[in-house]
């Protein structure tokens, strides 16, 4: 599940690096995180397990939303891009 949310992370930064968007912002919603642009135009919603998101809630305690580009950002992609490669190591052993 984090692979998936990794790739939609990405779909959304190309999309501003390709001018299709000014911007993003993900939105902690209760069963997962909602990516919104910020001209209101794009937006998907991404299911998670409850487990995933209490360590995603935990981690961003008292974080409504994080927009693309700032430290909160690069610190929940580390997560998920820590997430994914555990489960990767996991999956081949």
């Amino acid at each position: 599940m984090a692979e998936i949310l990794q790739q939609e992370l990405e779909k959304f930064e190309r999309m501003v690096l390709n001018g299709e968007i000014p911007c993003f912002a993900i939105y902690f919603i209760q069963n997962g995180l909602l990516l919104k642009s910020t001209n209101q135009k794009i937006e998907k919603e991404i299911k998670l397990p409850e487990a995933f998101m209490n360590t995603l809630n935990s981690y961003s305690y008292g974080v409504d939303v994080i927009v693309y580009r700032t430290i909160d950002y690069s610190c929940l992609k580390s997560l998920i891009n820590a997430k994914v490669s555990v489960e990767k190591m996991i999956k081949n052993k």
